[in-house]
């Protein structure tokens, strides 16, 4: 199984950084995102497009996005952000998996390895792809990118020639 699609509502970090490296590898993606927030500025007009609503409570928007997939992948660089943990499972609630990678445990191309094994064994084919903002961690959309770059690098050809062939 492949990853043909990401969700994320674009906020400037690690989920900036997982449209990023989705529009890189040509993969599909959308998302939610509060109605307002796609304001150029931060990035060139219209680099994302994704479905703008007018959200009042960000656990609302976290939610949505997290219904939308078949799997949660969840970035952070120390303790999960408090703000993120109303998408986690508990008893009541029937959520996809998740896996959290923290980089202050793991480094980011290591971690590239860990997602294939979660993937594969969850069968997962769209990924919501969540952590801190920038303004949280000025970090994680350099780690997030890196390890995400490595994942979908995981599943393609070698760039190295074969004996007899010219690489251009």
């Amino acid at each position: 199984m492949a990853i043909t699609k990401i969700i994320s509502s674009g906020t400037l970090g690690a989920e900036s950084a997982a449209l990023d490296v989705a529009i890189r590898f040509n993969i599909a993606y959308g998302g939610y995102t509060n109605q307002g927030s796609l304001i150029a500025g931060d990035r060139p007009p219209g680099r994302y497009t994704l479905d703008e609503k007018p959200f009042v409570n960000p656990a609302l928007l976290l939610k949505a996005n997290r219904d939308r997939a078949d799997g949660v992948l969840v970035f952070s660089n120390g303790p999960m952000p408090h703000r993120l943990r109303p998408i986690l499972p508990n008893r009541d609630t029937q959520a996809p998996p998740w896996l959290h990678i923290d980089f202050a445990v793991v480094k980011p191309h290591p971690a590239a390895f860990r997602i294939g094994t979660w993937v594969s064994t969850n069968a997962l084919t769209s990924l919501f792809i969540t952590g801190p903002d920038i303004q949280e961690d000025k970090g994680i959309y350099q780690h997030v990118h890196d390890a995400l770059t490595s994942f979908f690098m995981l599943g393609q050809a070698s760039p190295m020639p074969h004996a007899g062939q010219t690489l251009h």
